[in-house]
């Protein structure tokens, strides 16, 4: 029987997703490093692709969990290629010369699709940064983005990757970014207070951030997701100089994809941070 390139993807998916329902809870086996394609569609225009490296997992602690794509970072990079003005992704919404970074890139899937994304709506140059913590990710990571950009066809390459450690936000990215992006990066209850701080250190006074948490209701992350919002009471959260709040100013629930994240992600939650 013949297959579209298209259905035999979709077979891969379902299978893998009937496997990962098995577990309720991350594997530390140890697992081969595997090459992914992803396709997002757009709004009219062509597909953005990317290529990606997803290396094993030591096993060794959670920071290395940014070897591999998680659920998260497909669902927000498939929802910014397909309705970028919902995230201010347009020539009129950034400033000339947008800075934008992502907090926890881990492969930089959501990087690269923007790095992608961005020229097709009149948004370039952009300054795109993909910074993580952990020096084998940030290897991964750079391995990544040469594989989507090769050295040899782009002189400037549209992203770049960086260590970033959120508990010591560097004092020269203060208030250095308009935009900034993180997929299911809070793994320890610390996580979300580092978070919120470091973000609050790096967005300009007009700008967005945008955090999606990956909802898992067993195992040892179950519980996890609520550290957010418990992060971004009132009283806790950052002020600046005009006596506006670094706060929550959407949350939006999203469901879990068929075929997309593993079997013990239920859903995911969308955060829509500024100063107010």
């Amino acid at each position: 029987m013949d297959l579209s390139e298209e259905s035999r993807s979709q077979i891969i998916d379902d299978a893998a997703f009937i496997l990962s329902s098995f577990s309720d809870s991350t594997n530390d086996e140890a697992e081969e490093a595997l090459t992914r394609e992803f396709s997002f569609p757009t709004d009219g225009g062509a597909p953005i692709e990317v290529t990606l490296n997803d290396a094993p997992l030591t096993g060794a602690d959670h920071t290395d969990v940014g070897l591999q794509s998680w659920g998260a970072s497909i669902v927000l990079s498939s929802m910014m290629c397909a309705e970028p003005s919902r995230f201010g992704l347009t020539a009129s919404s950034l400033p000339e010369r947008p800075s934008i970074i992502e907090l926890g890139a881990g492969t930089g899937l959501v990087s690269l699709a923007l790095a992608k994304l961005l020229p097709s709506l009149s948004v370039y140059p952009a300054g795109l940064s993909a910074t993580d913590y952990h020096p084998t990710v940030l290897a991964n990571l750079q391995d990544n983005i040469n594989t989507n950009f090769p050295l040899g066809e782009n002189v400037n390459m549209p992203v770049s990757a960086m260590a970033l450690d959120w508990s010591l936000p560097p004092p020269d990215l203060k208030s250095s970014s308009d935009l900034l992006i993180a997929a299911d990066v809070v793994y320890a209850p610390q996580h979300a207070a580092w978070l919120r701080d470091c973000a609050a250190h790096l967005i300009t006074d007009d700008g967005v951030f945008w955090l999606i948490v990956t909802i898992r209701q067993n195992g040892k992350f179950e519980g996890i997701p609520d550290t957010v919002e418990a992060a971004f009471e009132p009283e806790l959260c950052p002020r600046d100089g005009k006596g506006r709040a670094f706060r929550i100013l959407q949350s939006t629930r999203l469901e879990k994809r068929r075929g997309i994240g593993r079997g013990d992600e239920k859903g995911y939650t969308l955060y829509r941070i500024g100063w107010a």
